[in-house]
């Protein structure tokens, strides 16, 4: 088997550091240190998030409150929901119950968990990242363009709006899904490793497709469209009364 990646899960780094001579700083020291907690936190914080999630998915659904808005919060929360629903097992296997390398002799269906996992919070946690986006750029809209607003934001866009998140994150993040296989060690555990047809240029090409641009973009986006509705005049105040408030 080649050399194996840490990137699917947290890299052990008293295992990393043996044998190589690295002097342990501060922060490696806390790394190792929390990854022995990691686990226990990750399923009380994923246990409290899927409940509010879920209690959020049944009181924005109801047909009293379906809005635009809505729709959209509706569809960040069952992004949020699935991520911590699916991290509860594997935080429970690879943190609480064995350990998150090559050496805890893993079966096989736990390393296929570990991929399908890997691929699913990478898709839903995207998708929650855009999805916050277009939720700033309705606000912007109501705020900024009230008379274009009205006419922009309708529940159809909304609908729209969270297809054109989801598919084009599907298709943007597909690399990741078979970027990895799973792998058998010498020892008849299995762990993972990547796919011989992967290249490196293939990997920095994704690394800068899904972890620079799509997330730069959003970030640029979102701040532009936070900065311009902070600073869009309040209705029934002149420029004196809006300096003067933020002086207050």
């Amino acid at each position: 088997m080649e050399r194996t990646s840490p990137s699917l899960a947290v890299v052990n780094v008293t295992q990393l550091l043996s044998g190589t001579g690295v002097a342990e700083t501060p922060l490696m020291q806390f790394s190792a240190w929390y990854q022995q907690i990691h686990g226990y936190l990750s399923l009380a914080a994923c246990t409290f998030g899927s409940t509010s999630n879920a209690m959020n998915i049944a009181v924005l659904t109801r047909r009293a409150l379906i809005s635009p808005t809505n729709l959209l919060l509706t569809a960040l929360a069952v992004a949020d929901l699935l991520t911590m629903v699916f991290y509860i097992p594997y935080a429970a296997y690879f943190y609480c119950y064995a350990r998150p390398d090559e050496l805890g002799r893993h079966a096989a269906a736990w390393i296929r968990y570990l991929l399908f996992n890997n691929g699913l919070n990478i898709t839903a946690h995207t998708v929650a990242m855009w999805l916050t986006v277009s939720l700033a750029v309705f606000r912007y809209f109501a705020v900024c363009h009230p008379t274009v607003g009205s006419r922009v934001c309708t529940l159809r866009r909304a609908r729209i709006a969270v297809v054109a998140v989801v598919v084009s994150t599907v298709v943007f993040c597909s690399p990741n899904y078979f970027m990895f296989r799973v792998a058998t060690l010498s020892d008849g555990s299995y762990w993972f490793d990547r796919n011989p047809f992967i290249t490196d240029r293939v990997e920095n090409l994704n690394f800068w497709i899904f972890g620079v641009v799509l997330k730069v973009c959003a970030l640029q986006l979102f701040g532009y469209l936070w900065y311009s509705d902070k600073n869009f005049p309040i209705r029934g105040t002149t420029t004196g009364e809006q300096s003067r408030k933020k002086q207050k």
